[in-house]
């Protein structure tokens, strides 16, 4: 029992650390890009001496590139979970609203000093569950210009709206969004 309790309290004490680490890089991403920040400076942030830092990463570039995995994860993961009774608006608004929720992650990542492989492989991620029925009936080739016209449109929206606090509210972006890839697409397959 007492192997059980150590291993659930190192356990514990690891997701802490990284966590951490995180909220850390987070605060300091709203000043300085990834390139800019040391190992020093980062583990004052987050109050932890470098040899425990270098128990779990080599650089600060790896707890980014962990938290960026983990967004696109818990993302993807977010939008399987919504119910196909919703249309296609309401489940761009409920998709907004879960990015309001986590307001201090995806500021950093998508609109201050986060990396654009990292914005348009989020997007890209999210939309790739929608876009073979949203672009079915596309030649391949046109099919990967349209993407990338979706991919991108939607990335400036959502940094804008962020970068707006938020306002206009989710749905109405929601049905920005909406409208504006629904009038391409149609315009498209015109």
């Amino acid at each position: 029992m007492c192997r059980f309790m150590s291993t659930e309290y190192e356990n514990r004490r690891v997701k802490m650390t990284k966590k951490l680490l995180r909220d850390a890089l987070l605060a300091i991403l709203e000043h300085k890009s990834i390139d800019q920040i040391t190992i020093k400076e980062l583990c004052e942030k987050a109050d932890l001496n470098r040899s425990t830092f270098y128990l779990h990463y080599s650089c600060p570039l790896d707890v980014l590139k962990e938290m960026e995995s983990q967004v696109i994860s818990d993302s993807v993961e977010r939008l399987e979970k919504v119910t196909p009774d919703l249309d296609s608006i309401d489940t761009i608004a409920t998709f907004l609203e879960y990015i309001k929720e986590n307001e201090n992650v995806f500021s950093a990542l998508l609109c201050q000093n986060g990396q654009d492989v990292f914005r348009k492989r989020f997007i890209s991620e999210c939309l790739s569950h929608y876009s073979d029925a949203i672009i079915f009936d596309m030649e391949d080739e046109k099919r990967q210009y349209v993407y990338q016209f979706l991919v991108n449109g939607s990335l400036a929206v959502l940094q804008s709206w962020i970068a707006n606090d938020f306002r206009p509210d989710a749905r109405s972006i929601a049905e920005m969004v909406y409208n504006l890839s629904d009038n391409a697409i149609k315009a498209y397959k015109a």
